[in-house]
């Protein structure tokens, strides 16, 4: 589910990213940011106290905010200052940060996001996977 708003995330050329201690997403994220855009991030432990700025990879306990996202599930909450991606686990919040570096576009020199709401999560409890082995060309002439 996407819910659009007016506005937009610029990314600087450093950025900051927030999450807990050795969270692969923020490394992952990390490095899609830098190959992608060449933005250097700078990768910081998510406090209690939640910046007002930068992107948040945030996993949900508990009752409250982001709990009733199904297993793998994730929302990215894109704001004019800060990005915030919830999950209730860790492959939730993986699945977060691919997403995240495919909506991130180059324009005019900048790189940036539209705001809004991304919600998703899968429908299936099984995630499955297709691995073509035949050539391209076989492929093409089917």
């Amino acid at each position: 589910m996407l819910l659009p708003r007016p506005g937009i995330y610029l990314l600087n050329k450093k950025e900051w990213v927030y999450a807990r201690k050795g969270e692969i997403a923020s490394f992952v994220l990390a490095r899609e940011l830098r190959q992608k855009f060449g933005i250097e991030v700078l990768i910081k432990e998510l406090s209690l106290n939640v910046p007002e700025s930068g992107i948040i990879l945030k996993q949900v306990t508990g009752r409250g905010e982001g709990t009733e996202l199904p297993s793998e599930g994730f929302e990215i909450d894109i704001g004019n200052r800060r990005i915030v991606v919830t999950a209730r686990d860790p492959r939730g919040l993986l699945y977060g940060a691919y997403c995240l570096s495919s909506l991130v576009e180059e324009r005019d020199g900048r790189v940036e996001l539209a705001c809004g709401t991304i919600r998703d999560w899968p429908d299936l409890p099984v995630r499955g996977m297709c691995i073509e082995m035949l050539p391209p060309a076989v492929r093409d002439i089917r």
